[in-house]
């Protein structure tokens, strides 16, 4: 299963979020800063404030503007959200 993270229509996500810290725990990772990727494997779990993400592997990538966006993978994958 892949998991994009993203929002649906009329979903709104907790505002205060988006200031919070983004803690990411794996068994392992595999950083490249050449590519400006990261691969995190293994019981990850990834958190910002009331967003849960948990996954089987995460990989983290930052574009050429300077965005970081983060692609979920698993069976299954699980997000969980406090919403407005």
């Amino acid at each position: 299963m892949l998991l994009g993270l993203g929002t649906a229509a009329g979903v709104r996500a907790e505002r205060a979020d988006r200031e919070k810290p983004i803690n990411i725990e794996a068994d392992r990772v595999n950083m490249d800063d050449a590519k400006k990727e990261s691969i995190f494997e293994g019981n990850v779990s990834m958190i910002q404030g009331t967003l849960i993400l948990r996954a089987d592997k995460v990989v983290v990538k930052q574009d050429a503007q300077g965005f970081n966006y983060a692609v979920a993978y698993g069976k299954p994958a699980y997000i969980r959200q406090k919403q407005e």
